[in-house]
């Protein structure tokens, strides 16, 4: 037997003795928490799950902060145009990625004011960007 009950922010579903509440997400319902409700409640502690939400995307590169060959974190131009310093980046990433790198004479900022140096060719690299609102830029690999 299954019954739900529906809510503007969330969902909840109980199924044979089990709820689960699902949270609406840009229209798609995110499982947020799933118990049985035959059992104890929880006493202490949080009873909510906290979603954080990421999507992979291909972006290109533009410039990076740190030395030529071994940067710090890189400026990258997301699919939507904008352009946003990357979180710092692994040991070994930075060194894939630093002989790819050919920087220009100038300086260059992010739309938030963050200096980097700008670089000039063909390097893409698949990133996780964060949707919420501190949108945060991780560099997964270079393609």
């Amino acid at each position: 037997m299954t019954s739900s009950l529906t809510h503007p922010d969330f969902l909840a579903e109980l199924t044979d003795g089990c709820i689960t509440v699902l949270d609406r997400v840009d229209g798609d319902a995110v499982p947020v928490e799933h118990d049985r409700i035959d059992q104890e409640p929880l006493l202490a502690g949080r009873v909510w799950a906290k979603v954080r939400h990421a999507d992979t995307a291909d972006a290109t590169v533009v410039g990076f902060t740190g030395a030529a060959r071994h940067p710090k974190a890189l400026a990258v131009r997301l699919p939507d145009g904008r352009v946003a310093l990357s979180q710092r980046l692994t040991t070994a990433l930075a060194s894939v990625v630093g002989p790819r790198l050919v920087p220009q004479a100038r300086r260059a900022f992010t739309k938030a004011g963050d200096p980097y140096t700008p670089a000039s060719g063909d390097a893409v690299v698949e990133v996780v960007a964060g949707t919420t609102r501190h949108a945060v830029v991780t560099v997964v690999r270079l393609r």
